[in-house]
């Protein structure tokens, strides 16, 4: 756990290891750039394999970042370093910003889980890093996987549905 206070650690709590989960920006998988033309005119595909990009285009953006269970800051920002400066060489210019923790061993998912704000990292610019969050795939104690986020955009409003 990460707490400058010793919030992540309490008596009788259960603390879960995910450093040997999938990290994407170790598989270099963690960028997904949506550029590609999406069927207006046709639903989600039924996997929902398209449901990132749709969203994020949706909302005006055009890409999503993958974030796996036990990756922190430090490789997050390193993978949109890396992909930034690939594209920088081709057009000379950054394409994609990012909010994020100001310690690099934050896990996005537990600061996002809090609301997402670090005073210096971009939040203050472009809002809180959980209203940033396209899906989340989650494994239940059960054992069943399961998919949390919005099937839609509503053009008024800018807000999901």
């Amino acid at each position: 756990g990460h707490s400058y206070t010793g919030a992540s650690m309490k008596r009788d709590t259960l603390h879960v290891n995910m450093n040997q989960f999938t990290k994407y920006a170790d598989t270099g998988t963690a960028i997904v750039d949506c550029n590609e033309t999406i069927d207006e005119g046709v639903a989600f595909q039924s996997d929902l394999s398209d449901q990132p990009c749709r969203l994020a285009k949706a909302h005006g953006k055009n890409g999503v970042i993958r974030v796996g269970g036990g990756e922190n800051f430090d490789k997050f920002y390193r993978a949109v370093k890396s992909f930034n400066e690939a594209y920088r060489n081709e057009t000379g210019s950054y394409k994609y910003y990012n909010a994020g923790g100001g310690a690099g061993t934050v896990s996005p998912m537990g600061w996002t889980f809090q609301g997402g704000l670090a005073w210096a990292t971009n939040s203050r610019r472009i809002g809180l890093g959980v209203d940033h969050v396209i899906r989340v795939d989650m494994v239940l104690p059960n054992g069943e996987h399961v998919r949390f986020g919005p099937s839609a955009w509503e053009d008024q409003g800018d807000k999901f549905i």
